[in-house]
């Protein structure tokens, strides 16, 4: 219930719930972001790399190339491999977690009984594999994936994405947290499985999944994703509690801040594509140009 001031009830029992136990669920969430770098390098190993080779075994060596242009290609598209099936499985599971839910077609339904929601295990499980995805991503992102003109934007993406996880969980703000997870992976898997085709060579593929990538980039985060969830944060949410929660202005925050990253990327995609339809270059990431 509101105060009269307006401002937030300051019992929440999904808050209340966690004390005692928070900081073993967030262990179990590290020790899961932990181990998965040990897994990627266990599959590159075995499985990524030799389906890297398969993959680019038609792409001509030219003449000035080395050996190490070679590996770094095949590095390349191992690591969009392994980002790929990451992103999948969260999105899979994130799918099966919240198909049938009201708050996927009625963002009002984000707030509706807050905070005395209740949350399935699937839900929950979603939100441990997602927070240890990214907080891996985040790990690998600076000792262990190609370095692009991008990285500072990268890095503070998943900064701010990790943050969020965190603090949707332990606010409570699970049916919202779930829906950015799912329209954010959506366009990630497209985007990954165009930089395989494009290092493969496969042109014509490659630039019908550049559009199909830019198409839903343009839907999922700067129609759905501002227009719809994050205006749901920033006004629906006190229409419907009648106060603002807590953390509010943190949790909104953070989320423009997604906004904003996610235009600057929408220009580098808009360059990417002026260059193939005025130029007739090839579907290419510009990020490395500076590599």
């Amino acid at each position: 219930m509101p105060t009269p001031s307006g401002r937030a009830d300051p019992f929440n029992p999904w808050v209340e719930a966690q004390k005692g136990t928070a900081v073993y669920q967030y262990a179990s969430w590290l020790g899961l972001a932990l181990f998965l770098p040990l897994v990627r390098l266990s599959l590159q190993r075995s499985v990524l790399k030799r389906f890297a080779k398969r993959c680019l075994v038609s792409v001509p060596i030219h003449p000035g190339q080395n050996l190490s242009n070679r590996q770094q290609l095949e590095s390349k598209f191992c690591e969009s491999l392994w980002k790929g099936l990451v992103y999948g499985t969260t999105f899979l599971i994130g799918g099966y977690a919240v198909y049938d839910e009201p708050w996927l077609t009625d963002t009002s339904f984000f707030w509706r009984d807050w905070p005395h929601q209740h949350f399935s295990q699937k839900l929950l499980f979603l939100y441990k594999a997602y927070f240890a995805s990214y907080a891996s991503g985040l790990l690998m992102l600076v000792f262990w994936d190609t370095q692009r003109s991008d990285f500072w934007a990268m890095l503070l993406h998943h900064v701010a994405t990790v943050c969020l996880v965190a603090l949707s969980y332990y606010l409570g703000f699970l049916r919202v947290g779930s829906t950015i997870m799912i329209v954010h992976d959506l366009s990630d898997i497209i985007l990954e499985v165009t930089k395989m085709l494009n290092y493969a060579q496969w042109e014509q593929t490659s630039t019908v999944m550049f559009a199909v990538f830019m198409a839903s980039w343009f839907v999922t985060r700067l129609i759905y994703f501002p227009f719809w969830i994050v205006w749901s944060t920033s006004f629906e949410v006190e229409h419907v509690l009648g106060f603002k929660p807590n953390m509010y202005m943190l949790f909104n925050g953070l989320l423009l801040m997604l906004v904003v990253l996610h235009i600057y990327w929408f220009a580098i995609i808009c360059n990417i594509a002026l260059q193939k339809v005025l130029e007739g270059k090839d579907v290419a990431d510009v990020r490395e140009a500076e590599e």
